[in-house]
């Protein structure tokens, strides 16, 4: 077999395996972190502090509390790695100071972090907008406003 094949054959069976890997899944916030914040944050953050309540709060929140992060992007979309709901999650600093992690009552699986780094590299995402061939350009762009 030629290598030229060969390569061809590796580089088709690489496609495959990205387009089925779960990590091309798309995440939104009502569909798959609202439960998760639901479940692990709003008793204790929505009754003392105003963000993660709902989408809009939880995506312009700057930290206000912890001394380390005082000033930063709770969810930081042009930089998802410079997101503190992450850091506060996994419970370290980028720099690998550790900072307690949320919920202090026990971490979240490490799926369900992956899952909120996904959903904020994807670009934290509120909802899926469904758009059919009916739609005209304005009533679709009125979807995302």
């Amino acid at each position: 077999m030629k290598l030229s094949n060969i390569f061809v054959i590796v580089l088709f069976a690489v496609c495959i395996g990205v387009l089925l890997s779960d990590a091309n899944e798309m995440y939104t916030y009502e569909k798959d972190i609202k439960p998760l914040l639901f479940t692990n944050c709003y008793l204790c953050h929505c009754q003392n502090y105003v963000f993660l309540c709902d989408y809009e709060s939880a995506i312009s929140y700057d930290c206000e509390v912890h001394l380390k992060t005082i000033g930063l992007p709770m969810i930081n979309v042009a930089n998802p790695d410079s997101s503190v709901i992450i850091w506060r999650l996994k419970g370290k600093l980028p720099s690998g100071e550790e900072i307690g992690t949320m919920p202090p009552a026990g971490s979240l699986s490490d799926e369900d972090i992956q899952k909120i780094v996904d959903w904020i590299k994807q670009g934290a995402p509120e909802d899926v907008v469904e758009v059919d061939d009916t739609m005209k350009w304005r009533d679709i762009k009125l979807k995302f406003k």
